[in-house]
């Protein structure tokens, strides 16, 4: 097997409100994006918007979506270390071919089963933060809490606190603060 340069584009691991999903509350999702023509790997929070980008679509590169949001200092020490043969391997069974109409990725079964490994590995990191909404994370919230602070304070310390408690507030808490105190001003 030859040894390739890949690129990790980026890892983002942090979940957020999905914008496609605002209204019923979903959050992005982990999702593995490997693009082995540019030998580029990148670990994103999917928005899903019910499209399939055209390269995903033919096959030049592909996403999986995982159930884990893992820490990104040890998915990037995965795919700097052991990840490097199975993304090897990935390139080496990967060829385009032109159908007539479309310019399309062929997978060998090899870069396939190596490329469901890695996102198998990532998802066996686990969730290094658990997500919890904004909105009730903030119900004990009481106008005392709310005295002699400033929602951006306020918004940091609560944040900092869920974190050390292994949870990762999803939302906008400092604008949610700052409507909790302008109602208590009321």
């Amino acid at each position: 097997m030859n040894e390739y340069n890949w690129t990790i584009k980026g890892i983002d691991t942090v979940c957020t409100i999905d914008p496609y999903k605002r209204q019923t509350r979903g959050i992005t999702r982990t999702a593995i994006v490997i693009d082995p023509e540019s030998r580029e790997i990148a670990v994103i929070q999917h928005e899903d918007s019910g499209s399939t980008p055209a390269p995903e679509w033919h096959w030049l590169m592909r996403r999986w979506t995982i159930d884990a949001y893992p820490d990104a200092d040890e998915v990037r020490e995965y795919l700097e270390g052991e990840a490097r043969p199975l993304l090897n391997t990935i390139y080496d069974g990967y060829k385009t071919h032109y159908d007539g109409s479309n310019l399309r990725g062929l997978w060998s079964d090899e870069a396939q089963a190596a490329a469901d490994e890695i996102a198998s590995d990532i998802e066996a990191l686990g969730s290094a933060l658990t997500p919890y909404y904004a909105e009730e994370w903030l119900e004990n919230v009481t106008a005392a809490d709310l005295e002699g602070t400033t929602p951006e304070k306020l918004a940091a310390d609560l944040i900092e606190q869920a974190r050390m408690d292994g949870y990762q507030i999803v939302g906008d808490v400092e604008g949610l603060l700052a409507d909790m105190l302008s109602s208590n001003e009321d």
